[in-house]
């Protein structure tokens, strides 16, 4: 009965990540300098989400899109680069391992 109950073994490790960056950007050009790389107006929260699911289940809103505008033509727009964060993201692994000697 030994050799069912002894020499168990149990090992488990966590790795979290933060979210990577998000720019949040226009698809046109509204600076006029012709590079499509203009970013947009913070005008709030932009994390004043709930993260639940949306009314038909394919995707979490992860930011506010209330919280950003258009900036006036021929400007830049006032939000920073980076600024926001995705998601983070964990995992879990974990093994249990039966450790039995040779006779």
């Amino acid at each position: 009965m030994q050799i069912a109950t002894k020499g168990w073994q149990a090992n488990s490790f966590l790795t979290f990540y933060t979210g990577s960056p998000v720019n949040v950007k226009l698809s046109s050009s509204n600076s006029g300098n012709g590079e499509v790389q203009d970013r947009v107006n913070l005008a709030g929260d932009a994390y004043a989400v709930s993260h639940a699911f949306n009314t038909t289940g394919k995707y979490v809103s992860w930011f506010n899109s209330a919280a950003f505008s258009t900036p006036t033509a021929g400007t830049y727009g006032t939000m920073q680069r980076n600024l926001l964060r995705g998601p983070g993201f964990g995992t879990v692994d974990a093994a249990l391992v039966k450790n039995t000697g040779l006779p």
